[in-house]
């Protein structure tokens, strides 16, 4: 697990295409979008779509997706980061990749937001 700063006045601001070592990869929102940051999201190559995640929503993908940290234009945009592995099905990354490349456009991003009453 890693936390990661998106922040537009140092230049680190975003985070090229690429793809994570995981299985399954969970992104923790930890900043309100347009109040702590404008600008940002996770971009997903297959299905062209943005993904900007409300504080304490999770995003969850497939690690071998391509995707990218869409740049941040004002503020600081905070993600905790977890990396789910499996030793029992080590293969696991490259056929999730595999049904993402298929959907490709037609996939649909689902936005599940739980929020505690």
């Amino acid at each position: 697990a890693l936390v990661v700063k998106y922040d537009a006045a140092s230049g680190n601001n975003c985070l090229p295409v690429h793809e994570d070592f995981s299985a399954v990869t969970l992104n923790v929102a930890l900043s309100e979008p347009a109040v702590d940051f404008d600008g940002g999201g996770t971009w997903f190559q297959y299905s062209g779509e943005t993904v900007v995640a409300r504080k304490g929503e999770v995003l969850m993908h497939a690690g071998g997706i391509p995707h990218c940290g869409v740049p941040v234009s004002r503020g600081a945009r905070y993600q905790l980061v977890l990396f789910l592995l499996s030793t029992e099905h080590p293969d696991i990354a490259g056929r999730l990749k595999a049904i993402g490349a298929a959907a490709g456009a037609k996939a649909q991003v689902m936005n599940i937001s739980i929020h505690p009453s």
